[in-house]
């Protein structure tokens, strides 16, 4: 469960964000999109495989946090908004990421699905 994890901070991010800086042909909309989205991802990644390790009990509709921020945080409240918080953080920047990928790709269509700046 750590493994995976590690090795796909240390190879994948990497390469994903040294694709981005190479890529001169990409809009700078579509680029900061992308990167927003990673950047969400990785925090994901940290956050959800190291600091916070959640298992589910099964039969049961609840969950056993075996992390090092469970222990960190003790007031339940707090706990579930972090963790909505960060659940939550990578759909905005997605969805910025989608919406200018499909004004790019509508761009001059006579269409009601053509999404402007108005």
């Amino acid at each position: 469960r750590i493994v995976l994890p590690f090795v796909n901070s240390v190879t994948v991010h990497p390469l994903m964000l040294l694709l981005l800086y190479d890529s001169k042909t990409m809009a700078s909309d579509i680029r900061l999109g992308y990167l927003l989205t990673e950047i969400a991802l990785i925090a994901y990644d940290w956050i959800f495989n190291f600091l916070f390790r959640i298992y589910p009990i099964t039969p049961y509709a609840g969950f056993y946090c075996g992390g090092p921020g469970c222990r960190l945080i003790e007031n339940r409240s707090i706990f579930s908004c972090f963790l909505s918080s960060i659940i939550t953080a990578n759909i905005p920047c997605f969805l910025f990421l989608v919406m200018r990928t499909h004004k790019k790709t509508s761009f001059g269509l006579k269409s009601t699905l053509n999404i402007t700046n108005k």
